[in-house]
């Protein structure tokens, strides 16, 4: 009873602290509110559906460096005049000098109408391909609708027949649209910012301003730094995440492509050290569990040591896996089920699926509790294992399109990936082109060439780019994780910031106000690759 009394009383307190370091924030964002043109013809839109402190911080910071030379209204993205979870975003916006806002609740038609359009519209699908192939207003595509699906109902495959969800979240996608198009039929609007680019509320956003020729800046933070996708067309909505093409790296003057290897390997190191406040790091991360020879590690495994050894990196179940635009297997689970099915047979070599760090994080869907009863050659390795423990003793390593591939890369494994990547261009993988193809390279994969030494060092120069921060010499803005939201100290992260490093949160708003006139469609790309091009040593700004 009294431990009860003291968990509620430790809630509250905490509770009230954030409330206060929320007030304190806003107030430095009311002292300090970007250049807004109130009144103006032209209008820039930003959404307010994430309630985050890093994510009020990062459109701050964007509206600060968009508006310092440019003339424009803000209009700002609620879900509702109701509750007082709507109430506290409308704060945090108005903290920002934001005066207009529109709200997705208010519909064009009633609830009932969309409802019976989706009814009609979903009345003969029978299998995911179905639900891909649907007729979206727009021609939204198929996958932003099924990944709204499997995020909402929080599992990889949500069954069709007799689901209500599917039909809820198709007469939401519906809805959706039309607010949108109206919103853009009735503002001359130049420029859209969004914390995601993803499920429905975001996704049919960002699309509605491709379809129209509107800037869409995907703004959020990845290892501890901004990172700002401008994209211009419904073609970029398939190349969502930061990166540099490998044509683009050609081009560069051969020391500058030299720097980004430099600056790749040591990010590696710095990342497997982990030196990272990252979720997905600080759940895959473990440099106290290396040290074992191959040896032990394989028998831990309950694996025979004498084989050869491939590691089967798996994805978040439903966090959007179709962002890069897949096409061979319907999700994540579509893909482990047909990987597993293919090598039960090939039982001389050893095969370890190594679960997504997000099998913790969420705790829901687990890997140990698919793959059960599983064959002698065939283990799954415990969720909290060291990533780079696993990768250094595999001979091969295969999974979609993930992180992985490019770490393995670099440390010279051969990597089979299941589907297209934002990195298949560079060429240090082997992008499987369809199931079949996938299916005849995982049978063969230990004949796969390994990366030569040109390719690994192209893999660190992609992780450079798409992975990295910008180094330390180039004085970038650090910020804490967005989930340290969730144990209410993030507030208070940002209150320190915005009182302590104002010339870092400047030097900031210089750099992306430089970017946006550059017209380069990846910030954190760009800042990096600026910075490459000077003399080694010399900071930036």
């Amino acid at each position: 009873m009294m431990s009860d009394v003291l968990t509620r009383t430790r809630a509250r307190i905490a509770f009230l602290r954030d409330v206060a370091d929320r007030k304190s924030v806003e107030r430095h964002y009311r002292r300090n509110p970007p250049p807004i043109t109130h009144g103006a013809k032209q209008v820039f839109v930003v959404e307010g559906l994430w309630d985050n402190p890093n994510h009020w911080l990062r459109l701050w910071v964007f509206l600060h460096a968009y508006l310092r030379d440019r003339k424009a209204d803000v209009i700002g993205i609620l879900k509702s005049r109701d509750n007082w979870d709507n109430w506290r975003k409308r704060k945090s916006l108005e903290a920002l000098g934001i005066r207009r806002f529109v709200y997705l609740d208010d519909m064009k038609a009633s609830e009932a109408d969309y409802a019976a359009k989706a009814d009609t519209l979903f009345r003969n699908v029978s299998s995911a391909q179905d639900v891909f192939d649907l007729p979206l207003p727009d021609e939204l595509p198929g996958y932003v609708y099924f990944d709204t699906v499997l995020k909402e109902a929080r599992h990889p495959q949500p069954k069709l027949d007799g689901n209500p969800v599917w039909r809820k979240l198709l007469a939401d996608v519906l809805h959706l649209s039309d607010f949108y198009r109206d919103l853009f039929q009735q503002n001359e609007i130049v420029g859209v910012v969004s914390s995601h680019a993803w499920k429905s509320e975001w996704g049919a956003l960002c699309w509605t301003a491709l379809r129209r020729g509107v800037p869409f800046y995907y703004m959020t933070a990845h290892y501890d730094s901004i990172r700002v996708r401008r994209m211009a067309s419904p073609q970029d909505y398939s190349a969502p995440n930061e990166h540099l093409a490998y044509a683009d790296f050609c081009a560069l003057p051969e020391a500058m492509q030299r720097r980004l290897i430099d600056r790749g390997r040591s990010y590696l190191s710095d990342r497997f050290a982990g030196n990272s406040d990252f979720i997905v790091l600080r759940y895959a991360i473990d440099p106290a569990q290396r040290g074992k020879d191959r040896s032990t590690v394989i028998s831990g495994l309950g694996l025979d040591p004498k084989k050869p050894l491939v590691a089967i990196y798996t994805h978040s179940w439903f966090d959007f896996p179709h962002t890069q635009a897949m096409t061979n297997f319907t999700e994540p689970l579509d893909w482990v089920n047909f990987t597993f099915d293919t090598i039960k047979s090939l039982t001389d070599v050893n095969w370890v699926f190594k679960p997504h760090p997000c099998d913790q994080w969420y705790g829901t869907i687990r890997l140990r509790d698919i793959l059960k009863d599983l064959p002698p050659h065939i283990a799954v390795a415990p969720e909290n294992s060291d990533s780079l423990a696993i990768q250094t003793i595999a001979d091969a390593v295969t999974t979609i399109q993930g992180s992985i591939s490019i770490e393995a890369a670099a440390m010279g494994k051969p990597v089979l990936c299941a589907d297209r990547s934002m990195y298949t261009d560079w060429g240090f993988t082997h992008a499987a082109t369809s199931r079949e193809d996938y299916a005849a390279k995982l049978r063969g994969i230990l004949d796969l060439a390994a990366p030569t030494p040109a390719q690994s060092e192209h893999a660190m120069a992609f992780a450079a780019t798409a992975l990295a921060p910008p180094p330390q010499d180039a004085r970038w803005l650090k910020l804490t994780c967005d989930t340290r939201h969730l144990d209410g100290s993030l507030y208070s992260s940002v209150n320190t910031l915005l009182d302590s490093q104002g010339e870092s949160l400047e030097r900031e708003i210089v750099k992306l106000s430089e970017w946006l006139e550059n017209k380069h469609s990846s910030y954190n790309v760009w800042r990096i690759v600026d910075h490459c091009a000077a003399a080694p040593g010399t900071t930036q700004y």
